[in-house]
């Protein structure tokens, strides 16, 4: 009798396990499942209807047995934008300040208002690719991106999509199979030896003058000058320790400089999070002379007015504070124009430095450790250019060559 009874209450009802299959009142099949358990312990509870009992039946079993094979990924409801919201709050702690602002000024910027209310369930390839495709096209808002911020836009949206793989919100990242534009590696041209010539003429006299020498002959960054302290000094060796730079904080918007400008910037590892070991000669070596003297004679004559917020620094002013990155670049933005060069950048000096090492003959792995790429590949990538002196140096030695084998054959 209890059989007839437990019989006639799940009428129109199979189980198994952690799946049942329900008939609903408007004749379609209900499949209920537990996929797992929150972080509480509590049971995550999914349904899914289908139109026939068969449909439902081979969900269930498949969806059975994916989660016990644990291949299973759950169908997630969650809009694109609410779990990119997550991923700032909670994955990107380990990231330097100016690193995460790019990656929310990318997502917020060009990720959110095109497909943030995408599901994550519904995000296909399709919907990526369309997406990136949409970045190359001018629309009444903005110009059409350059193939170079199109890549670093996808770089950080499969990041974070490659996140909610690792914690079975997604299956597979659908931005892995995006076709990107082709980014075209610009032309480094590096300054002549005469424009160079004038550039150093143009700087004697400059505050920031061994700041860019340093830029143009050691190929440091410019964070990376302003941030080296005395301790990196090595005078018995010739040795320059390179292990933090100077940035601005990013919560500190670009402005006039002020009487709280060092408030604005801090002291954080190297880019590559490394430190890395330079040997150079007495000329380099001279620069650091004369700047300490330089910076001795400051203090003396600062007396109670010398103000150190980033305490032995080797570029401070007058008064003990930092020098501040705009100013160096409004400096030397002068000069370059002073020398018909209007369009040089800073950053240019860096370039100069390694198209010279390279052209004078210096191993690319040497190179590499000095600039503090990640590979040599990098290396010879981005900066490998012949130039035109270089050339025509390579010419002369293959006719001096040919001259020197013709006097052999005679």
């Amino acid at each position: 009798m209890a059989n007839k009874k437990n019989t006639a209450k799940n009428k129109g009802k199979v189980s198994n396990g952690m799946g049942s299959i329900r008939k609903r009142s408007n004749g379609s099949y209900e499949v209920r499942y537990t996929e797992g358990f929150d972080l509480s312990g509590k049971q995550i509870q999914r349904s899914k209807s289908f139109k026939t009992e068969r449909e439902a039946n081979e969900f269930r079993i498949k969806t059975l047995n994916q989660i016990n094979e644990g291949t299973y990924v759950s169908p997630n409801q969650m809009p694109l934008e609410e779990w990119i919201k997550i991923y700032l709050k909670r994955y990107t702690a380990n990231l330097k300040d100016l690193t995460k602002k790019s990656y929310e000024d990318r997502l917020q910027l060009h990720v959110v208002p095109a497909i943030g209310n995408v599901k994550l369930c519904k995000l296909t390839s399709f919907v990526v690719q369309d997406f990136v495709d949409s970045l190359g096209r001018k629309t009444d808002k903005r110009n059409a991106l350059s193939p170079k911020t199109i890549k670093c836009i996808h770089g950080v949206l499969h990041k974070v999509l490659n996140k909610a793989v690792s914690l079975g919100y997604l299956s597979k990242n659908p931005a892995d199979d995006c076709t990107l534009p082709k980014v075209s590696q610009p032309d480094i041209t590096p300054l002549s030896d005469s424009q160079t010539v004038e550039f150093l003429k143009a700087i004697k006299n400059d505050t920031y003058n061994q700041v860019y020498m340093l830029a143009l002959f050691m190929g440091l960054r410019q964070g990376e000058i302003l941030g080296l302290a005395w301790d990196c000094i090595n005078w018995e060796n010739n040795v320059i320790t390179i292990k933090r730079q100077l940035i601005r904080k990013r919560e500190c918007k670009i402005a006039e400089n002020t009487d709280d400008d060092d408030k604005k910037y801090k002291i954080t590892s190297v880019k590559d999070e490394d430190a890395r070991y330079i040997c150079v000669d007495d000329e380099i070596m001279d620069i650091f002379r004369t700047r300490l003297e330089e910076q001795n004679e400051q203090r003396k004559r600062a007396g109670d007015l010398w103000y150190e917020p980033f305490p032995n620094l080797v570029f401070e002013n007058a008064f003990g504070k930092n020098f501040t990155h705009s100013t160096v670049r409004k400096h030397f933005k002068k000069s370059v124009a002073e020398i018909g060069l209007p369009q040089e950048r800073f950053h240019n000096m860096r370039h100069n430095y390694t198209a010279r090492a390279l052209e004078s003959g210096d191993p690319v792995k040497v190179v590499q450790d000095n600039l503090g790429h990640s590979t040599a590949d990098f290396t010879l990538k981005v900066y490998a250019h012949g130039t035109k002196e270089a050339q025509i140096k390579s010419a002369k030695n293959m006719n001096d060559r040919i001259k020197m084998l013709k006097e052999l054959m005679a």
